[in-house]
């Protein structure tokens, strides 16, 4: 005998309104928030924080400047 297991669709679940309601935006909205490694109660703000990219296990951060660097060095010799 041989049982099959489905997963949960990946559909958004959102309070459906009657299509007669002219309120109603009919649309998903997703709102993130970044927390703190160190306290997870504390929420960091857009302008605090830098990109972060995946070395190998390692996540290494970017800061703007850095980036901005990036692209100026990047457009003189590619």
């Amino acid at each position: 005998m041989k049982v099959e297991e489905k997963f949960p669709t990946m559909k958004k679940d959102f309070d459906k309104a009657p299509p007669s309601d002219k309120s109603a935006t009919h649309e998903v909205k997703v709102d993130y928030e970044y927390k703190s490694s160190e306290d997870n109660d504390k929420v960091i703000p857009p302008d605090q924080r830098i990109k972060g990219y995946q070395y190998g296990s390692h996540i290494v951060p970017v800061s703007t400047a850095e980036w901005d660097a990036y692209l100026v060095n990047s457009l003189h010799t590619g």
